[in-house]
């Protein structure tokens, strides 16, 4: 790692002080934003509980058993092989542990200390700090306790409706592919229509590094048992952290904000903390974690593109109040539509959103037209750039095994274009060839092959199907996903009741 920018512009160059620059550059980005709030949070009252749901010593065992093995431990050293390997009286010890947990409404000091290890973004310039993503380790003890604690909390959430039907993050049975999907629909209704399709697609600065402890704990009181409030409210308060480079260590500094990152609980007090996102009439939110896009759909550019902006205002009044940042360089403006008249700008916190013809949300492109290309032609980019980052293993020239070589084609390079096939299984046919061209390529050069075999013969050789017939086979898979779907919003993409049929282009393969 080259030396690293510190605050006053000077390079550290030891590995000592490295750890210190991460860790003074983390601490300034745990702390919540500098946002003045109208919200007077209430404090959470004094607890007197005569009856609790307590743990057992099976129920401790079977999260245990649950717990992988592989995770990287916290500062402690203990790895969940280690819990796993305990005999029936440190079981015992564990569950009379967690209990006086729940029971006195406090959670160790030791468990609130995380290890932070730091990884380069992928094309970040390398000596500034905020280029890497730091990566949290904890304890595999509070994770265990964590997991025991979602237990009790999982029936709370679902008999009380407590996450928003739009919330598709961190929930069983909800996929990226889902959302995507919804927000496709809803633009192709409109191109079938043709109306207008207005979005924004917006950016939250830091989202889950930077939640607002104390107007968490407000609307915790609102949803969940005041004896669970109580311990969130020792589980949030006053943790620490160190970052860890190489051998050396910072020293400890105090974390003022946001959720525990690789944590159990974390992504499940996020989607509390979000759930009261407005709502506004004829406005569609899709919002998978902190990746949120608004879409509304009219005949009338001008009704359209008020009515979201209406909804933004709101949505930006609402973000003051909780202390959410949003990034409006990064957000952006798109109209889905096949006509051609000049968009009528949005504003957020009194800049303009810049427009744009392609946005990229949750992993896949859309362009205002639907057509799919520039998906296509990114995700060809990458599967390209991976198979010659794969090449001295999988190459022609490998020693390695003909069945090998498949299976690592498999399960590294086909995913990376076939990602939410489904979504854009609409593409036509020409886009389609750009995928049959680069598998076709990609195989060649993985076996030498004479030249005039014909790409048939070798796929079918090589036992791996046609593009098209991958997108139809993920496509049937996830139908029959949404047959079963526990989201009403989910269960409606099947309706095709809506598709008119006007345009001359393919239909969703199921």
């Amino acid at each position: 790692m080259p030396p690293i920018r510190k605050p006053d512009r000077s390079w550290a160059k030891s590995d000592q002080d490295k750890a210190d620059t991460f860790a003074l550059h983390l601490e300034d980005q745990f702390k919540p934003n500098e946002i003045t709030s109208s919200i007077k949070p209430n404090p959470v009252p004094k607890c007197y509980n005569a009856c609790i749901e307590l743990f057992t010593p099976l129920m401790v065992a079977k999260e245990i058993d649950k717990m992988n093995c592989k995770k990287s431990p916290g500062h402690d050293g203990i790895t969940g092989r280690m819990l796993r390997e305990l005999p029936r009286r440190g079981i015992l010890y564990l569950t009379l542990i967690f209990n006086a947990i729940i029971i006195s409404n406090y959670f160790p000091e030791s468990w609130k200390l995380a290890k932070i290890i730091v990884v380069l973004k992928p094309g970040k310039p390398a000596e500034e700090p905020s280029s890497y993503r730091p990566i949290s380790l904890l304890t595999a003890i509070s994770k265990l306790f964590e997991r025991l604690l979602m237990i009790r909390l999982n029936p709370i959430i679902q008999e009380n409706k407590l996450f928003p039907i739009f919330q598709y993050g961190f929930r069983r049975m909800h996929a990226i592919t889902e959302q995507a999907h919804s927000v496709a629909k809803l633009a192709s209704i409109a191109l079938e229509d043709k109306s207008y399709c207005c979005g924004v697609f917006l950016d939250v600065a830091q989202a889950f590094d930077r939640v607002w402890h104390d107007g968490l704990l407000h609307k915790l009181q609102l949803f969940l048992p005041l004896h669970y409030v109580k311990v969130f409210e020792s589980y949030l308060t006053n943790r620490k952290f160190y970052v860890c480079f190489n051998e050396f260590k910072s020293s400890i500094h105090k974390i003022r904000a946001g959720v525990p990152q690789g944590s159990v609980v974390g992504p499940v007090l996020y989607n509390l903390y979000t759930a009261d996102i407005p709502i506004s009439d004829h406005v569609e939110n899709s919002v998978f974690a902190d990746d949120t896009a608004i879409l509304t759909n009219d005949k009338d550019l001008n009704t359209a593109t008020n009515r979201l902006q209406k909804h933004i205002d709101k949505l930006s009044s609402w973000t003051t109040q909780w202390k959410i940042a949003l990034n409006t360089n990064k957000s952006v403006h798109i109209n889905f539509t096949l006509r051609k008249e000049k968009p009528i700008p949005l504003v957020l916190h009194g800049a303009v959103i810049p427009y744009q013809t392609t946005v990229k949300y949750l992993g896949v492109h859309f362009d205002q037209r639907l057509t799919w290309r520039d998906h296509i032609m990114a995700k060809t980019k990458t599967a390209g750039l991976k198979f010659r980052a794969y090449y001295w293993l999988m190459g022609k020239h490998s020693s390695l095994s003909l069945e090998n070589k498949r299976l690592m084609y498999m399960m590294i390079i086909r995913p990376t274009w076939s990602y939410a096939a489904p979504v854009w299984s609409t593409a036509s046919q020409s886009n389609i060839n750009i995928l049959e061209r680069r598998q076709n390529i990609t195989i060649r050069s993985m076996v030498n092959v004479y030249r005039y075999t014909k790409n048939a013969d070798l796929l079918n050789d090589f036992n791996i199907p046609t593009a098209r017939e991958t997108i139809r086979s993920l496509s049937d898979n996830y139908e029959q996903r949404l047959h079963k779907h526990p989201n009403t919003r989910a269960i409606e993409l099947l309706d095709s009741s809506s598709d008119t049929h006007r345009l001359k282009r393919p239909r969703l393969l199921f």
